[in-house]
């Protein structure tokens, strides 16, 4: 290829750099771009790495040191002139006489004539349908396999299967291939089980590979914005990078980030942004909720939108969206479906999905190539449910009662497709039917918890009277008990207590404080009222499928036979009066102090 990347840095003469070599060069088809595989090597810790750059990258120095591998460093070379010199070898070996400059499809998805591909990295899937059969030693899959092998499976362990006394075997490509994917299943269950809000991340991830085979007069596009929303330190940042890229690359900003470096970022894929928190300065929260706002209402944008002169189309990128709290705009909560975070995930759970992400990234391979072959079938199949399936909105009432409803009904039947894409995938994988209906139950669970919690946060109507009343109660002092013990021993006196505090959450007997908001009311309040109005706030804790449970056994040791209880996640419940009493004081308020108390405690 004749027109080539000339620096006029580059030296006359060759640059040999110990550990590392230039693998060859790709040109994207239809564009200027050319990208270059470098790989980076450390001998003395035995440490290899392939990476794919653009030139755009090289000639960045910042943006080249960050794909430098940290293992790597060229001996007695200051790290500032590091960079010169490995800019300056892929120079030389792009001009080099004889260099041969490839042409490569586009990023995301591209027809070529009627064949549908995806273009991740410098990797062109879907992969050749028809396995080229070689045999591969079972140690390879951390076990042995025998004829009748004894399944069995262990988080963090990548192997399925063994054979007790130890004989070797040999595997299949495709045996060994599906003993992966099984693991990339149990990978995927594993999340799934954490909770709503990790079962519907996973699909809004996959929502961006469906461009293809959703029918288009239903869902008017594919992508579905995750919003994660929850305190600091539960866990929000760490679910969102399980799913927010695949293999060794991953797609991920900060809201500080220079707003063409996240219109950079390539298309037909899910993208973390990150963080919106509470601790930056009034200003600096103001240019993060605003860059936030335009971006989330770009992925929504009929055509390209114009950035300081770059025509950018982010339309088809999942954004996978981590913040402290929710943005107040409904019209922007109302283009992505709200994932709230109330607890910290079990750690062992998230290690062993971090460390073992690479199964994830089988699976998403695996999918796109599904999605890419059989885009017809498949498309055709989502027509026949769309045609068959009923997409209730979870007690959502009249749409007038919502800012948007429209917007998300479209996020619910979107995601119930995508639901039924992986459920037809799993079939075509030869997993299970009851397997692919378990998991199916629990992604469409998910949705609909999640899609009411979206409808809440943009609901019309007026906060009811309970929950005002029920909020402007912790403006009292001698309402909380620090302890149970405090609460239950002033049981029957006159210094009774409504709520008391325990292990972070805040617990109180309905029929009691169905007789405080009686008594403050002109009316008379049930439990039932208060269920029903405090749950719709968001303001009640669930057990299992209810509001109301026994105590925990940790508890019922000492407190036997009390009944059932609701309880308040505190956290949460501080971060609704903040933002109610923030203009006259919250931390003058008596739940603030008890708090502070607690904590010097400690």
């Amino acid at each position: 290829m004749e027109n080539k990347t000339i620096s006029k840095n580059t030296p006359t003469i060759e640059v040999e750099i110990p550990g590392f070599k230039v693998l060859g060069f790709t040109k994207v088809y239809g564009t200027d771009d050319i990208l270059v595989k470098v790989r980076f090597e450390n001998q003395h810790l035995r440490l290899k790495k392939t990476v794919t750059l653009s030139m755009r990258e090289v000639q960045n120095a910042r943006e080249f040191r960050k794909r430098i591998p940290p293992s790597f460093a060229i001996p007695d070379v200051k790290p500032s002139h590091q960079i010169e010199m490995l800019c300056y070898a892929i120079n030389q070996a792009l001009n080099r006489s004889g260099t041969t400059v490839g042409e490569a499809l586009p990023q995301g998805f591209s027809f070529v004539g009627d064949e549908l591909f995806y273009v991740i990295g410098d990797r062109v899937l879907p992969t050749a349908s028809n396995i080229r059969e070689r045999f591969i030693p079972s140690e390879q899959y951390g076990g042995f396999v025998s004829s009748k092998p004894h399944k069995r499976s262990i988080p963090g362990n990548r192997f399925v299967a063994e054979n007790p006394d130890g004989a070797k075997f040999l595997l299949s490509a495709s045996e060994a291939m599906q003993i992966e994917f099984k693991q990339s299943i149990e990978w995927i269950r594993a999340l799934c089980k954490m909770g709503p809000a990790s079962a519907v991340l996973l699909l809004c991830a996959l929502t961006p590979y469906l461009k293809y085979v959703l029918p288009n007069a239903d869902t008017l596009g594919s992508i579905v914005n995750a919003y994660i929303v929850g305190d600091s330190g539960v866990g929000k940042t760490s679910l969102a990078l399980l799913v927010s890229g695949v293999t060794d690359i991953g797609y991920g900003v900060n809201l500080e980030s220079d707003m063409d470096q996240i219109l950079a970022l390539p298309p037909d894929r899910a993208i973390l942004i990150d963080d919106l928190n509470r601790s930056a300065s009034p200003s600096q929260k103001a240019k993060k909720e605003d860059k936030l706002s335009k971006l989330i209402q770009m992925t929504f944008s009929a055509g390209d939108i114009s950035s300081k002169g770059i025509d950018v189309d982010i339309s088809n990128n999942a954004l996978l969206i981590s913040g402290e709290y929710a943005l107040e705009n409904p019209s922007s909560i109302n283009r992505c479906v709200l994932l709230r975070i109330h607890a910290p995930f079990d750690s062992n759970t998230l290690t062993y999905l971090q460390k073992e992400k690479v199964l994830y990234a089988l699976f998403v391979d695996r999918f796109i190539s599904f999605l890419c072959r059989d885009y017809k079938r498949i498309k055709t199949e989502l027509e026949k449910f769309c045609n068959e399936e009923i997409f209730p909105m979870p007690n959502a009432g009249s749409e007038s009662e919502y800012f948007g409803s429209s917007r998300i009904n479209r996020h619910n039947k979107i995601l119930r497709l995508t639901a039924y894409a992986v459920t037809i995938f799993l079939r075509d994988e030869r997993i299970d039917l009851e397997e692919c209906n378990r998991i199916y139950g629990i992604l469409t669970k998910g949705i609909a918890h999640c899609i009411d919690d979206t409808l809440k946060e943009v609901s019309k109507k007026p906060v009811s009277d309970v929950v005002r009343v029920f909020l402007e109660s912790f403006q009292e002092k001698g309402l909380i008990a620090k302890t149970p013990k405090k609460y239950f021993s002033k049981l029957d006196t006159e210094e009774e207590r409504l709520f008391f505090l325990y292990e972070d959450q805040l617990y109180f007997k309905g029929e009691k404080l169905a007789r405080y908001l009686s008594d403050q009311l002109p009316y008379t309040v049930s439990v039932r009222v208060i269920s029903r109005d405090l749950g719709n706030a968001n303001l009640l804790a669930m057990y299992g499928n209810s509001f109301s449970e026994e105590l925990p056994s940790s508890l019922k040791r000492d407190y036997k036979k009390k009944g059932h209880f609701f309880r308040v996640d505190v956290k949460y419940l501080c971060e609704v009066l903040y933002n109610r009493y923030r203009f006259i004081g919250y931390n003058g308020l008596p739940i603030a102090d008890l708090l502070k108390e607690k904590d010097e405690e400690k």
